[in-house]
């Protein structure tokens, strides 16, 4: 296995669709006060302050405590977004700070091994170095994964437009999945988060998502069904994502959103952000296939300050 713990990172040098049509826009109208309840509740645990990081661990008491997600001996895949050899101020990429941080309660909590992984955009080796995430989650223990062929399967995706794909095999051998995202812009997408990074999770001929974005994100996020989503809101993206490289393009938030519904905490997510939710197809998608909930008033956003 092409691992990196934290003796190997140290030493590690650097390597010179049938396509559906979406919800009608009429499921959003002019504003999201429009969206109808598709009969789901969620919650979502908005972690607050400087200190949000230290919060993650006292966020679980919301949901009835960490051992709802996390027991002995599981066999744990944390999936961040490590796609962009970008250094963290430039927010192109999942706070490592925060990876750092699940990697330590999952191994606190009796995890018997963590692997952090992600197919990058850009060289694997550059893009896990800058983003400072391999190191950081090496160095609590965590095994990090470069994206070698031999690690992806090919399985049925069961989509519409997805079929068979490859897929990075420490998902489908994991007891628990761990979707770590950062919120940011994307060209495409407009907006990348916990629905998006899944794209981040699979091989093969990528580009072909092009063809039906939106429902390749929604049929994706549909497969992996991840047991919970941390997404990193400390510093965010808010123009030319999803790689970024202007600090003025970048804004601190100092928040981090805790989920275990996909469509609710991009919702909550797309909203600190500002941005125009209509533009966001893959969570109408969501929304009407009951993957989550984007109707307000089945969200409760609990919030921790610290």
């Amino acid at each position: 296995m092409y691992t990196i713990n934290r003796r190997r990172f140290l030493t590690l040098s650097i390597k010179g669709l049938v396509i559906l049509k979406v919800a009608p826009s009429s499921l959003f109208a002019a504003n999201v006060n429009n969206v109808e309840s598709n009969g789901i509740a969620s919650k979502v645990v908005q972690l607050e302050g400087d200190n949000c990081i230290k919060l993650i661990n006292k966020s679980f008491d919301k949901f009835g405590g960490l051992n709802k997600f996390i027991n002995k001996g599981d066999v744990i895949t944390i999936k961040p977004n490590m796609s962009f050899a970008k250094e963290p101020i430039y927010a192109a990429n999942t706070n490592p700070a925060v990876v750092a941080e699940m990697v330590k309660i999952c191994f606190e909590k009796g995890a018997k091994k963590v692997y952090v992984v992600d197919n990058t955009l850009t060289d694997s080796r550059m893009a896990y170095q800058l983003s400072g995430i391999a190191k950081a989650a090496a160095t609590n223990g965590a095994e990090v994964v470069f994206p070698l062929n031999r690690y992806f399967e090919e399985v049925d995706i069961k989509g519409n437009f997805l079929k068979k794909w490859q897929v990075f095999r420490f998902f489908l051998e994991a007891d628990k999945i761990i979707n770590i995202p950062v919120a940011k812009h994307h060209g495409s997408a407009y907006l990348s988060c916990a629905m998006k990074n899944w794209l981040g999770a699979v091989g093969g001929a990528r580009n072909r998502f092009h063809q039906s974005l939106h429902q390749s994100i929604y049929e994706l996020a549909s497969f992996f069904k991840p047991t919970l989503n941390v997404v990193d809101c400390t510093r965010v993206l808010l123009r030319n994502g999803p790689s970024g490289g202007s600090l003025r393009d970048v804004k601190a938030l100092n928040k981090i959103l805790i989920s275990t519904d996909q469509v609710a905490v991009d919702f909550v997510a797309a909203n600190l952000l500002n941005f125009n939710i209509s533009k966001i197809q893959y969570l109408a998608l969501g929304h009407r296939n009951k993957l989550g909930t984007m109707f307000k008033n089945d969200i409760e956003i609990v919030k921790i300050n610290g």
